[in-house]
Order: structure tokens, then C-alpha cells, then sequence
């Protein structure tokens, strides 16, 4: 991933012609340079969980738009690597250790009685 974007952000020839084929302005390799980068560092890094979490959610956004985008423009064979990308960021993120996930939240509702409670304004009422 990171030959990619280092790929977008040299401006190679061919990269920029998939992405005029694409539509896209030439501003738009950049962007996704930069965040490139910043996500694999952000799954590189030890600790900061939440961090990974979105990085990985930003890295999916990105291979599912690639793919929309070349079904879009009618581009099938291309559509393929965002699919095989999609693969194995989902075995990396399905996969990954313990200690870089967020810790499971485990949510308990405890039954409780009701009370008859005697107000003022309602005799009985239930709280």
C-alpha cells in the first residue's frame, strides 16, 4: 500500500492517466496519498486502538470507492484489485492481535422492582 501511494504522490504517467480515465481531478491522488500513508502508519503503530479502528475503516472506504468508481466507468478488470485489496485488509483486520483491537464492551441491563411510592399529586404512582 505504500508503493501505492507513493505511486500517487510522484505523479507517475499511468497512475495519473487511471485517474483522468476515472474522472477524478488531478488534485485527487494526493489526498489519497497522504491518507494512504497516514493509515498504514496509524496500523503500524503500537497502541491507539481507536486510531487503527479508523484507519481501517478508512482504508475500506477507500478500496470500496476504487471499485465503485471502475464499475462505474465500465473498467471490470480494474475493479478486481480493490476487491483483492478489500481481502486482505479484511484478514489483516479479522486477524489482528488482541492488544491492538478496542477492548469488548459488554452491556447489562439488571432488572429492577417498581416501587409504589405515595406523592403528593398521585397517590400510588409507579417510579
Amino acid at each position: 500500500m505504500i508503493f501505492v501511494a507513493l505511486a500517487y504522490l510522484s505523479h507517475q504517467p499511468k497512475m495519473l492517466a487511471e485517474f483522468s480515465s476515472l474522472g477524478y481531478p488531478r488534485y485527487f491522488p494526493n489526498l489519497l496519498g497522504v491518507f494512504k500513508i497516514l493509515g498504514v502508519i496509524a496500523l503500524l503503530v503500537p497502541k491507539f486502538p481507536r486510531l487503527k479502528e479508523w484507519a481501517y475503516a478508512g482504508l475500506a472506504f477507500t478500496f470500496i470507492g476504487a471499485f465503485v468508481s471502475h464499475l462505474a466507468m465500465g473498467q471490470n478488470h480494474q475493479s478486481i484489485m480493490p476487491v483483492f485489496a478489500s481481502v486482505l485488509l479484511a484478514a489483516s483486520y479479522f486477524t489482528r492481535p488482541l492488544s491492538r483491537r478496542l477492548p469488548a464492551v459488554v452491556v447489562v441491563f439488571a432488572a429492577s422492582e417498581t416501587e409504589v411510592v405515595e406523592t403528593e399529586e398521585h397517590e400510588n404512582a409507579l417510579v
